[in-house]
C-alpha cells in the first residue's frame, strides 16, 4: 500500500557547505583506488579533510565502485559512489525493468530499478561492515552518503539501507545528476524513514534526471536542488518543492538535453578527468 503523503517525515534544511563538499567526494570516487586510499587525489585534497578510507570496494559483475572512510575531525562516517565511467552507452543500455524491494517494512507495492537494486547489493556488504563497527564505536558519528549519476542512484539505495539498519543514526543524503530510483511508492517508503537530510541537485539540462521515464512508472525521491546553466554560488541554487517532481526545476527541460550539464556541478568535474586536474 502506497504511505499517504502525511507519512513523509520533514527533511532538514539544505546545507550548501555539505553539498560543496559532498560533490568533491563524489568527484574522488571516479579516481584510481590507490590515489583515494592515499587520500590524494584533485578532488580527495579539495575536500579540505584528513579521510581515512576503510575501503575501496569493487564489484566486478555489475562494475559498482566507490568507497568508505572516516572524517573523525568531523564525527562523520562518508560512503561515496563511483558513476558510470561511459555516459552515452549507460544511457543507451537503460533498462526499465522494476524488481521488489527486498527492505523491511516494503510493501510489494515498492518497487525499484532492478539494475541499480542488483548493483547495490553486491557491494551492501562493504558497507555495513565499516559502518556496524565504527558505530559501535563511535554511535555519535553522523553518515554522509553521496554520489553521482549511477552513483547517485546507489547511494539513494544505501542511505535507505542505512536508515533502517541504523534507525538512531544522523544520515545525510547529497548526491549529484541523480537518476530515477523507483517508482511513487519507492520514493514515499523512501521518505517514510528517518534521514535528517536528503538532497539530490540537478544542472539545468542534465539528461539523467529525466531517467528512467516518468511514464514508465519511475517517480524521483525528494528533495531536488536544482540550479540553471551558471553556477555563481549559493544564490544560484533552488530548493523546489518536496514532490520530487517540480515542474519549474529539472523537469521544465524537454528537449536539447547537455550530457556536458551532467557531467560538471557545482563548478567541478565528476568523471576520470577530475583526477587529473
Amino acid at each position: 500500500m502506497v504511505l499517504p503523503q502525511t507519512a513523509r517525515l520533514a527533511n532538514g534544511g539544505f546545507d550548501y557547505n555539505i553539498a560543496l563538499g559532498s560533490v568533491n567526494l563524489s568527484a574522488a570516487a571516479y579516481c584510481d583506488p590507490s590515489v583515494i586510499k592515499a587520500w590524494s587525489c584533485p578532488p580527495c585534497v579539495g575536500t579540505g579533510l584528513a579521510l581515512d578510507v576503510k575501503d575501496v570496494f569493487h564489484a566486478s559483475e555489475t562494475d559498482t565502485n566507490g568507497y568508505i572512510g572516516i572524517d573523525e575531525a568531523g564525527k562523520r562516517i562518508i560512503v561515496a559512489f563511483q558513476g558510470t565511467h561511459d555516459l552515452t552507452q549507460w544511457i543507451d543500455d537503460l533498462d526499465f525493468f522494476k524488481a521488489d524491494l527486498q527492505y523491511p517494512g516494503a510493501s510489494s507495492d515498492v518497487k525499484v530499478h532492478s539494475g541499480f537494486y542488483k548493483a547495490y547489493r553486491q557491494v551492501k556488504q562493504n558497507v555495513d561492515q565499516v559502518v556496524n563497527q565504527t558505530l559501535f564505536n563511535n554511535p555519535e558519528y553522523t553518515i554522509l552518503v553521496t554520489g553521482h549519476s549511477l552513483g547517485a542512484a546507489l547511494a539513494a539505495m544505501c542511505s535507505l539501507d542505512l536508515s533502517i539498519g541504523h534507525p538512531q543514526a544522523r544520515i545525510l543524503h547529497y548526491t549529484y545528476g541523480q537518476p530515477r530510483v523507483g517508482n511513487q511508492a519507492f520514493a514515499q517508503f523512501y521518505e517514510s524513514h528517518n534521514l535528517a537530510q536528503h538532497y539530490r541537485m540537478t544542472h539545468n539540462e542534465d539528461p539523467v534526471p529525466h531517467l528512467p521515464l516518468e511514464s514508465m512508472g519511475f517517480y524521483h525521491i525528494s528533495t531536488e536542488v536544482y540550479y540553471g546553466e551558471k553556477f555563481e554560488g549559493q544564490s544560484s541554487l533552488k530548493v523546489c518543492d518536496g514532490s520530487g517532481e517540480d515542474p519549474n526545476c529539472s523537469n521544465q527541460h524537454w528537449t536539447d538535453l547537455k550530457v556536458s550539464d551532467h557531467l560538471n556541478y557545482l563548478g567541478q568535474t565528476l568523471d576520470t578527468d577530475a583526477c587529473h586536474a
